[in-house]
């Protein structure tokens, strides 16, 4: 009887920890541009949306179009280049033209 228990816990532990690790992959969507919008509108400080696109998995949309959307949108310079950044869509660092040389 003990042993059957025993199993009787294990089974509902380990159904706990498939249901805990199964929320927690749904409380993790991709965050959106609409996502942003949302945030933007509900007069979150800026660090924390720049922060939110951070950290978590993101699905953003950077064409021109979208861009000019979120910017008009109310989306700030720093949310921007959060959005670029977590896209991988910013070539951070290139000269924007080679210097020339002055004629001695």
């Amino acid at each position: 009887m003990a042993m059957r228990g025993m199993n009787l816990i294990l089974a509902l532990l380990a159904l706990l920890s498939l249901h805990g690790s199964s929320a927690a992959q749904h409380s993790q969507k991709p965050l959106t541009n609409d996502d942003v919008i949302s945030m933007v509108h509900k007069k979150l400080p800026e660090s924390v949306v720049v922060s939110a696109i951070q950290a978590g998995p993101s699905k953003f949309n950077t064409s021109t179009s979208e861009l000019i959307r979120l910017n008009a949108a109310g989306v700030s310079e720093k949310e921007l280049n959060a959005i670029l950044a977590a896209s991988g869509n910013v070539s951070a660092g290139v000269p924007s033209a080679p210097a020339k040389e002055r004629p001695r």
